[in-house]
């Protein structure tokens, strides 16, 4: 199965949207990084969450954009 993030496909996305990008993340070992990415609404605003993943620690980072519409 592929996925196709064109804008034209995203058009039409409903939520939850995440996807995730890992970044030699060795999930076996747990080792290496995760970033994810998706979009949501909280407290009726659209807003997109980027978060990073350290899988040997679990030490997590992220924050909110706003989405425009």
């Amino acid at each position: 199965m592929s996925i196709s993030f064109a804008a034209e496909n995203l058009v039409n996305q409903q939520e939850p949207f995440c996807f995730m990008i890992p970044d030699s993340a060795d999930f076996e070992h747990q080792t290496g990084r995760v970033h994810l990415v998706g979009n949501l609404t909280l407290n009726y605003v659209k807003v997109r969450c980027i978060a990073d993943i350290e899988l040997a620690s679990l030490e997590r980072k992220g924050h909110l954009q706003p989405v425009e519409s």
